[in-house]
């Protein structure tokens, strides 16, 4: 779903050089306007700099709106403890998000995120889940033990104190007391062997 995205923001991170360059391309038939925001944290979430900018992107176009240069906080931190959050928006709401690392993700040192799910009922057969992290929470996803279910977004990132809500749509009509019994959040560490 992302991938297919009217308006993508994506990286291409080189660790050799210590950059990432980030990318827009605009498959909408009117050029875009926005913003980049860019963020370096520790594999825990630890805000280290961050930095906004404005993109204008012809229409259906892909453009390299900027190369970071991170050395210093890479040389710093490591290529496991280093992670670089990006987000578009058109002003008023984020369009597109990405993520990039420098060191593999089964390398990364992530800790247990300790992921909480809020969850309210929009209709007989709709909730929303609002997914909150104390840590970062990379390549998080849901499931329902028992429920056919739809998800508006799944394998995301969260980061602390941004949290991300997910519209979940059931084959029939489900209680919010059932729905949040069988509702499961994970990330990444869920796979790590203990």
């Amino acid at each position: 779903k992302r991938f297919y995205a009217p308006v993508l923001v994506s990286c291409l991170e080189h660790a050799g050089k210590g950059t990432v360059e980030i990318h827009v391309t605009n498959d909408m038939p009117a050029a875009f306007k926005g913003e980049v925001t860019w963020t370096v944290t520790t594999a825990l979430g630890e805000p280290v700099i961050e930095d906004t900018f404005r993109v204008t992107v012809p229409e259906r176009k892909n453009r390299r709106v900027m190369t970071l240069d991170l050395r210093d906080p890479l040389a710093e931190l490591g290529t496991t403890d280093c992670l670089v959050w990006v987000s578009l928006s058109d002003g008023k709401h984020v369009v597109s998000r990405n993520l990039a690392t420098f060191g593999r993700p089964k390398r990364l040192s992530l800790e247990e995120p300790g992921l909480k799910a809020k969850v309210v009922k929009t209709g007989d057969s709709e909730f929303e889940v609002t997914i909150t992290s104390k840590r970062a929470a990379l390549w998080t996803w849901l499931e329902c033990e028992q429920a056919d279910a739809r998800f508006s977004d799944n394998f995301l990132h969260v980061r602390p104190d941004h949290p991300r809500t997910v519209t979940v749509r059931t084959e029939s009509p489900v209680s919010l007391a059932a729905f949040r019994k069988q509702l499961q959040v994970q990330s990444l560490t869920d796979t790590f062997e203990s």
